[in-house]
């Protein structure tokens, strides 16, 4: 039900004078698309040169990943389709990915610091983007530079018990950065003023281009 490539407008804004070639990054290389729904953009970046690993978890998929395995099938495509639980980590297999994308699924994670944890292991860049919050409910001052999450109760946001943490920008890089990360690019769109956690008349969204400093001693940790 939602617009995936829609997204391509919203990550042209975040790259557009960061320096990162999109294309450059795609063609010829491989590709980890997690939450990868009914496959909308790995079929697009397999389209660009990618080899696209496509992982979903079907409970969470809206069609037990009926959609992503019909496509591939019509397109004759070759995109490797993988069911795996991003709660546990992203264990998937030995690859080794030059980009991952990560959109819209990071708020529906229990453990979001695991998960980046583990991916930072096995790729070089990540497009992630993530529902943040400015304001806390029933308050009106601007939290966004402090560092505070808020933790959804099962129907509190959109009646969908798959919601858990919604951050402020600077809890978010915190997390990001102690999760072995550098942050490249930063923007949101939506509600960029008055953004809360538990409506959908207030939403805003982060858009984040990171790169993995796994193996850069001392960076994260003081060691």
């Amino acid at each position: 039900p939602y617009d995936s490539l829609g997204n391509m407008v919203h990550l042209e804004q975040l790259l557009e004078h960061s320096g990162f070639d999109f294309k450059a990054a795609v063609q010829g290389k491989t590709i980890l698309d997690l939450g990868c729904a009914d496959g909308d953009f790995a079929f697009f970046l397999e389209s660009l040169g990618a080899r696209v690993v496509a992982v979903d978890h079907p409970r969470g998929n809206h069609n037990n990943l009926a959609g992503i395995r019909t496509l591939k099938q019509q397109l004759g495509s070759t995109v490797d389709v993988r069911t795996h639980d991003l709660d546990t980590g992203v264990e998937i297999g030995p690859d080794r990915f030059e980009l991952t994308i990560a959109l819209g699924l990071f708020y529906h994670l229990k453990n979001p610091i695991l998960f980046l944890e583990t991916l930072a292991k096995r790729t070089r860049f990540c497009l992630l983007s993530t529902r943040v919050m400015k304001h806390l409910p029933d308050n009106t001052k601007d939290f966004s530079g402090t560092a505070i999450a808020y933790f959804l109760t099962a129907d509190e946001l959109n009646g969908d018990n798959s919601n858990f943490w919604i951050f402020t920008r600077e809890s978010l890089e915190r997390v990001i950065t102690r999760s072995h990360w550098r942050v490249l690019a930063y923007t949101t769109v939506g509600d960029t003023r008055a953004s809360l956690p538990v409506t959908l008349e207030h939403d805003e969204r982060a858009f984040v281009l990171m790169e993995s400093t796994w193996g850069e001693i001392g960076l994260d940790t003081g060691e």
